[in-house]
């Protein structure tokens, strides 16, 4: 599987952001544009949704070394078996997990990602690199 680590302001913003009918919905009048979204929210905001808890920055370095032990091109299921080996926290340990075992994937020439709402966690604790599964790559 063609693993990467990507700068996150590479990755376009959330197309359909979950959380805007949460917790934004009076603010935002623009779901289409999710860096408006992620730019609009709040301390307020962030601590009202699960993804925005974590510590992103630790989730991110962590795949990135992950990465380099297992290469890019290990099977989910044994990278997920070596992220369970890493020593994180336990709600930062189940999103590193999930970045292997159900990666962020993109394609470069898409404007879409799937995994949008662990994207927009990422640019809203403006992380500079995280891996990503590269679809067609």
């Amino acid at each position: 599987m063609p693993f990467h680590a990507v700068p996150v302001e590479t990755l376009p913003y959330p197309h359909a952001p979950t959380c805007i009918n949460r917790f934004l919905h009076e603010r935002f009048n623009d779901p289409t544009s999710g860096r408006a979204f992620v730019h609009a929210l709040t301390a307020a905001d962030l601590e009202q949704c699960e993804y925005h808890q974590a510590d992103w920055h630790l989730i991110a370095r962590a795949s990135v070394e992950l990465l380099k032990v297992v290469g890019p091109d290990v099977s989910l299921a044994e990278a997920g078996q070596a992220a369970q080996k890493v020593g994180l926290p336990e709600r930062e340990l189940a999103f590193l997990v999930s970045l292997f075992e159900d990666p962020i994937t993109w394609r470069r020439d898409a404007p879409e990602v799937i995994g949008q709402h662990r994207v927009c966690a990422l640019h809203a604790a403006s992380v500079p690199e995280c891996v990503v599964y590269l679809d067609g790559s």
